[in-house]
């Protein structure tokens, strides 16, 4: 069994909190409403969940516009990788992250005819993975485990950058090697498509290195936000705590809940 077989669908949520206020059951109204911006992926589902009452919802395909939109004020909140969060604040940024959630549906998927097997980065040797934009979570985290594996990205594998959807289509098409997605990606590369195949799941790598889970999302905010609306916030992280609850425990109602977000993949 190859390092991508299994159960795709595998959420570990951790849950991290500044502030909180314990006691409450089910989901907390608040004052007003911050704009938050979350991927069309499933790790925007507890945000999304916890947000009933608390924010504006605004589901995204591109985070690279999600990422401007946020830097120029026009949203609160970004759920986005964690290696983003921390290049913003190494920049020097005021931001702050607030809370994160880690689940395992990040793959690198190839297509057959252009790569004869993806087992690990040391396959894809003089080949080239495809990621969304610079320095996407999913690209740090790659460039992370190929370097554990003595390969260095740009050098030993090339990279390009395009679309989850763009790449989707260009792989189904064999115009590409190989490509890191997210679900539901992963499933739609894999959807009626001869030559698409799944390599390894980079949360299963990442833990064969580290006696930790990857930690892939976090929530994103400003300095100057928490500071004003610290009681906000700590309603928040209420409603954040049920809403991972039901995610870990009724995961279909979950789907349920959230399913009006999202627009149609193709």
């Amino acid at each position: 069994m190859n390092r991508g077989e299994g159960k795709k669908f595998h959420f570990i949520f951790i849950f991290v909190v500044c502030f909180f206020l314990p006691g409450s059951s089910g989901l907390v109204r608040a004052a007003d409403e911050p704009v938050i911006l979350v991927p069309a992926t499933p790790s925007s589902i507890p945000v999304i969940l916890a947000a009933e009452g608390f924010g504006e919802i605004k589901v995204v395909h591109s985070l690279a516009q999600a990422h401007a939109s946020f830097i120029r004020g026009d949203a609160d909140f970004v759920l986005t990788g964690l290696s983003v969060g921390l290049k913003f604040y190494d920049q020097g940024m005021p931001v702050r992250i607030v809370a994160s959630h880690v689940s395992g549906i990040s793959y690198l998927l190839y297509n057959k005819q252009r790569v004869a097997k993806a087992d690990s980065f040391i396959d894809l040797q003089g080949k080239k993975i495809w990621f969304p934009f610079p320095g996407a979570p999913l690209e740090e985290v790659s460039r992370y485990l190929a370097g554990r594996e003595k390969l260095e990205l740009g050098k030993d594998i090339d990279i390009g950058y395009g679309g989850f959807q763009s790449n989707v289509k260009l792989l189904k098409a064999g115009k590409i090697d190989a490509v890191a997605l997210p679900e539901p990606f992963v499933t739609l590369a894999l959807k009626n498509s001869q030559n698409v195949r799944l390599g390894f799941g980079l949360a299963q790598l990442y833990r064969e290195y580290n006696s930790s889970s990857y930690p892939q999302v976090a929530l994103i905010t400003k300095s100057n936000w928490i500071l004003e609306h610290r009681e906000q916030l700590s309603l928040f992280y209420e409603n954040l705590e049920e809403a991972i609850k039901l995610c870990q425990n009724k995961p279909e109602e979950a789907v349920v809940k959230v399913k009006g977000h999202f627009t149609t993949l193709s």
